[in-house]
């Protein structure tokens, strides 16, 4: 898991996502790409897909607060 310091975003990993929200991985980035999982943002180029999930925006959609 990556951690930014305190005060700071705490980003986490798409597998570790995949897993709070029992889905599969490969689920979970399509749903990002769609934008029906508001968890964080995707930053797409030619080459590949960033996927950036938010600790505390998966907290809230997990808590029903989306």
């Amino acid at each position: 898991m990556r951690l930014r310091k305190e005060g700071r975003v705490q980003r986490i990993t798409v597998k570790e996502a995949a897993q709070e929200l029992s889905m599969d991985p490969q689920c979970l980035r399509y749903m990002m790409r769609k934008g029906t999982l508001p968890i964080g943002h995707v930053l797409e180029s030619e080459e590949r897909c960033t996927y950036y999930i938010y600790r505390e925006k998966l907290d809230n959609y997990l808590a029903g607060k989306t």
